[in-house]
């Protein structure tokens, strides 16, 4: 979760200007996620599978932050592609758009992980208080004696990168409306992402 974390705060750096959702916020807002993150870490050095109630509320903070400038920088790339497409630099766009598509799909895989089963500690400790939202292939299959199998946050963001790819869920099923629905959003903006950002991009070549 921290390198995915650290890997969007990079990215960021890589979004030219002009996509920015505010000039400030181009070095501002990876600083301060990766603030959120340090936080986390030092105060819960066992990792989020042992959390505590405060860890998981800036946990939360820290993904919502990620969505809301995600969700920003789509919307101000497509306000300058369809606004202003004779000044668009073909090449720079297509950074752009792998940048916010990778952006993108880590952040509903963060979600994923966040939401699924009540959290990662609820499943590290085999918690069923809340029922699962996605079916894996690996709960169905015998486990060695002593060990208990969970799903973690490599499992949720190849989860999120199938469903990018594959516009629809792969091997892992989605069992609760709000699974379905979050998988049929990211879908769909995979599928706009390709449609109006790359096809204008490509256009322009």
């Amino acid at each position: 979760m921290a390198i995915a974390v650290i890997a969007v705060a990079a990215m960021n750096l890589l979004m030219p200007t002009v996509y920015q959702v505010t000039e400030v916020g181009h070095l501002l807002y990876p600083a301060l996620i990766l603030v959120l993150l340090l936080i986390l870490v030092i105060a819960d050095p066992r990792g989020l599978d042992h959390e505590r109630r405060w860890a998981r509320v800036l946990s939360g903070i820290l993904i919502a932050v990620i969505t809301l400038v995600a969700l920003a920088t789509a919307l101000r790339v497509i306000l300058v592609v369809l606004g202003d497409p004779e000044a668009i630099v073909a090449l720079e766009l297509l950074r752009v758009a792998v940048v916010l598509w990778f952006t993108i799909n880590i952040t509903f895989g963060l979600w994923y992980w966040y939401l699924d089963c009540g959290g990662p500690a609820a499943r590290a400790q085999g918690s069923t208080a809340v029922r699962p939202s996605f079916a894996f292939p690996e709960q169905d299959r015998e486990q060695p004696e002593g060990e208990f199998w969970y799903p973690q946050f490599v499992d949720y963001l190849a989860l999120s990168f199938y469903t990018a790819m594959a516009l629809g869920p792969a091997d892992v099923s989605p069992l609760r409306h709000w699974a379905k629905l979050w998988m049929l959003t990211q879908a769909l903006f995979s599928l706009c992402m390709i449609y109006i950002v790359l096809t204008q991009a490509l256009g322009t070549l």
